[in-house]
């Protein structure tokens, strides 16, 4: 059980049941345990004299976006807790708006209008709501291994009861780095990944389909009722878990037509007979909301389909042949393939919108950025020594010693340096190398500070010619 706490509203919001949509891809053992404990904890908490203490609200369970969910995505139980905050550890006295305080069906002991809260409050509530949470876990142990087995079991049994039977990542793929990145994606939330050994050919819906004009079947019910046994994935051909007449062949008016796909050997297939067969659905699947459904606005994100994100192909197939080709346990860490193909002076790079491209192209620009300064600072140097320039203007006054001479060779060096790269568009990495011309050239007792200072200043030529 991995419990998820945050603060905003008064008192507690125990709100793990929140409410609808559910997210389609968890197991309905697990929303069953939802109510079971939230509800517990709404009733013990009452017990203590605690008021505010409720757990149905506007807040929605269809984002996988939060901490909760690595327990409910592998067989685990989630509790996500909101509780009043001050945004310090101050005791405030806080008055609440009618609505915050009004009492209504699901808030049968709501919390006072006016009250004064701290951080001590604050702890209180939610340390409590976890030691009631944990109690009844304790207490009803049998039932919730129980039910930690049978939601193992039956996301292993996903492909043949809920589908789909797996997903399939082309071997073929444009952009190989992308696809590596989201495979080690889900190999970090704990899901296997397989590799095709072979080529292998499954039957797939195509992509569109023509309405036909068939009589509709007459329906029990409200003809807005939805199937029971669908989830928003639904738009994509699945086994039904039971019988119903949205379900039924004689009621579609959507003919599904079906076509074959080839795909060539090393192919990632993201099997679903596996213990965190869900992970990996709810990551890849497509979201299906509208603003006409029961809840008109969606909490948080509406979407989050991985492999749009990351640009790469991912290929929904629910028939369960595709289980029986040949493949075999990808061990590792998935990476691309890499390297340099035959020899030659020119390099040739696929630009094929890999993210790792970026790195590539500011990296190698740096390089030929750096070398190019070193060059034109190596220019600038060895120009000044043929001209003598520098000898002719430091031949007298303050720098006729030999160390001021060198002093101002060097000044003088960065000095034209700069100006070569401020042609460039580089004035700021001149300067930078200006400093650095002078960082390890510290006359004796004097501060580094006014070394600098003196050095960049002292031998730049001022109007009339003087130095």
């Amino acid at each position: 059980m991995l419990h998820d706490l945050h603060e905003s509203v008064p008192y507690l919001y125990d709100n793990t049941i929140g409410d609808e949509p559910y997210n389609a891809w968890v197991d309905p053992i697990l929303t069953d345990e939802w109510q079971m404990i939230g509800w517990h904890n709404v009733s013990e908490m009452t017990k203590f004299g605690m008021p505010g203490v409720f757990t149905h609200g506007n807040f929605d369970t269809w984002s996988p976006g939060y901490l909760m969910f690595i327990a409910a995505t592998h067989n685990g139980i989630s509790r996500l807790y909101e509780t009043f905050g001050n945004g310090g550890a101050d005791t405030l006295e806080r008055t609440l708006s009618p609505a915050e305080y009004q009492r209504t069906w699901y808030k049968q002991n709501p919390p006072l209008p006016k009250a004064k809260w701290s951080q001590r409050n604050n702890n209180n509530y939610e340390e409590t709501a976890l030691l009631i949470s944990l109690d009844y876990f304790v207490n009803n142990r049998q039932l919730f291994l129980k039910n930690f087995y049978l939601k193992s079991k039956r996301s292993v049994l996903k492909p043949k009861n809920e589908g789909p039977a797996a997903y399939v990542l082309p071997g073929d793929d444009p952009r190989p780095g992308n696809q590596a990145e989201l495979l080690r994606t889900l190999q970090a939330q704990g899901a296997e990944i397989s590799r095709a050994t072979a080529p292998f050919t499954v039957p797939m819906k195509k992509k569109s389909t023509r309405r036909v004009s068939e009589p509709r079947a007459v329906e029990t019910g409200s003809p807005n009722t939805p199937n029971p046994a669908a989830t928003p994935s639904d738009a994509v051909p699945r086994a039904s878990m039971s019988p119903s007449p949205a379900s039924s062949p004689a009621s579609s008016t959507t003919r599904t037509e079906t076509e074959t796909r080839t795909f060539p050997a090393g192919t990632y297939i993201v099997r679903m007979d596996q213990p965190y067969s869900r992970i990996a659905d709810a990551l890849l699947d497509y979201q299906y909301w509208s603003p006409s459904d029961p809840q008109s606005s969606i909490y948080d994100d509406t979407a989050w389909t991985m492999g749009e994100l990351g640009n790469v192909e991912v290929v929904r197939v629910t028939d369960t042949k595709v289980l029986d080709a040949a493949m075999e346990r990808v061990s590792g860490e998935v990476r691309s393939p890499g390297g340099v193909n035959s020899s030659g002076s020119v390099f040739v790079i696929n630009h094929n919108g890999d993210n790792a491209l970026a790195t590539l192209r500011y990296q190698s620009r740096l390089v030929h950025h750096t070398q190019s300064v070193r060059r034109r600072i190596a220019t600038s140097y060895r120009q000044s020594r043929r001209t003598g320039l520098c000898r002719r203007r430091c031949a007298g006054g303050e720098n006729s010693s030999r160390e001021g001479r060198a002093r101002c060779r060097h000044a003088h060096v960065a000095e034209h340096a700069g100006r070569r790269m401020v042609a460039f568009g580089a004035r700021s990495i001149a300067s930078a190398i200006h400093l650095h011309q002078h960082a390890g050239r510290r006359e004796r007792g004097r501060p580094q500070e006014e070394i600098r200072r003196d050095h960049l200043c002292s031998c730049r030529p001022r109007r009339g010619g003087d130095h």
